[in-house]
């Protein structure tokens, strides 16, 4: 493998709709850190992120060999008149398997957390996040 590129789900499903469905006049939730470090969720175009994932996927497509996807899900980019489907036969959009326990990746998702938990409200509430994850399978928030 060469250059590769991490990509999460949701920005593909943003790209995917967008690409199908056009621009998206509705409003979605976006995650603001406020000037005391607490999270909070506040209102933004669709269409605006949508865009800005769209950039994200061509950029990545420009500049890395492959981007890689979460295993369990790529199956929906593979199918027959997909968007995505001539992406994923030629190997530029990869499924990989992220949850076992991979000591290389530990490291990796230790540096990811530590600069997107860069406040201590965001740490602790990733720390619940994780310990919910650990004891039940599932994540304890929608997001």
């Amino acid at each position: 493998m060469g250059q590769a590129v991490i990509a999460d789900n949701w920005s593909l499903q943003m790209v995917a709709e967008l690409l199908t469905d056009g621009l998206d006049p509705n409003q979605c939730q976006l995650l603001q850190v406020t000037a005391d470090g607490a999270p909070r969720l506040t209102s933004a175009p669709a269409a605006a992120i949508a865009l800005e994932c769209l950039f994200d996927l061509l950029t990545d497509l420009v500049l890395r060999d492959q981007i890689l996807v979460e295993a369990a899900h790529v199956d929906t980019w593979k199918r027959a008149g997909h968007v995505f489907a001539p992406a994923t036969r030629q190997g530029a959009l990869r499924g990989y398997d992220f949850q076992p326990r991979d000591p290389e990746l530990g490291a990796v998702r230790d540096a990811f957390v530590e600069r997107l938990a860069f406040t201590a409200p965001l740490r602790e509430l990733h720390a619940q996040y994780t310990t919910a994850y650990r004891e039940h399978g599932v994540s304890s928030h929608p997001l």
